[in-house]
């Protein structure tokens, strides 16, 4: 893939395209989450990187967790 001005790039320190969702933990603390097509599972991301990430268009923001359905 050849990444042009209208093409968007990888993540920085990552081989693709993150793809950060948020959710809040029992005590109503947000928390962001990407999944990692190499461990087959979701990982969590520090929550400033995450929104920076994002902010810069640097990460696709998503619903939620992609075998999850919403509630």
């Amino acid at each position: 893939m050849t990444i042009t001005a209208t093409s968007p790039g990888n993540t920085p320190g990552f081989s693709y395209r993150l793809d950060i969702w948020f959710s809040r933990d029992g005590r109503g603390r947000e928390m962001a989450w990407y999944w990692s097509y190499r461990a087959i599972r979701a990982i969590r991301l520090p929550l400033a990187d995450a929104k920076l990430f994002i902010a810069q268009d640097q990460a696709n923001q998503v619903a939620g967790h992609p075998f999850r359905p919403l509630p």
